[in-house]
């Protein structure tokens, strides 16, 4: 893989899918992933630690707290803007 980060080429494929997709969302995406039976290790997940877990299991995001959820990750994506800005 050309794009892969030199420092995940000592992972599984799995376990890069789970740390590329929380590098991305900037979420621990590790429960999600364990739910569905991913094989991980533990260096993997060492590294899902240093992002934050969603305030809500996003398994389980409906309608009805849905509002809710948008307003955490809008107010977290600002902290973020105002901590590099």
């Amino acid at each position: 893989m050309r794009h892969l980060p030199t420092e995940l080429e000592i992972f599984s494929v799995p376990d890069r899918l789970m740390i590329m997709a929380s590098m991305i969302i900037g979420r621990d995406t590790s429960d999600y992933f364990l739910r569905h039976k991913f094989p991980t290790t533990e260096s993997a997940v060492e590294i899902f630690s240093k992002y934050p877990k969603f305030t809500i299991d996003i398994t389980k995001i409906n309608w009805d707290n849905q509002e809710e959820f948008r307003e955490e990750e809008k107010n977290r994506i600002y902290q973020i803007y105002k901590e590099k800005v």
